[in-house]
């Protein structure tokens, strides 16, 4: 990925935190919201450094775009249109451990 696209990316990580950013209340308490912790331009380019040679690296770039864990987890190769270049986030996985 060349910084043109990785500056591209923070600016989408930002836009999307910043939208889904809402302080929630329940009826019984009131919940402060916290602040959206966003990587700049610079700490992008320096994890895409770093993950060049890693075997996971799509993993991390699926992460950077937003995506949680469960979600990355639970990608089928039939979930991405290469052509529209689109990504379905249809199923998550999660691991439960049971004693």
């Amino acid at each position: 990925m060349h910084a043109g696209k990785g500056k591209y990316l923070a600016g989408g990580i930002a836009a999307l935190r910043e939208a889904s950013r809402r302080p929630r209340t329940s009826p019984t308490r009131v919940q402060s919201a916290r602040k959206a912790q966003i990587f700049t331009p610079a700490e992008v380019t320096l994890v895409l450094k770093g993950i060049a040679i890693d075997r996971n690296r799509h993993a991390w770039h699926l992460a950077l775009a937003g995506l949680r864990r469960g979600e990355i987890a639970g990608q089928r190769w039939d979930d991405i249109d290469f052509e529209k270049k689109l990504i379905q986030i249809c199923r998550t996985r999660v691991d439960i451990i049971t004693r």
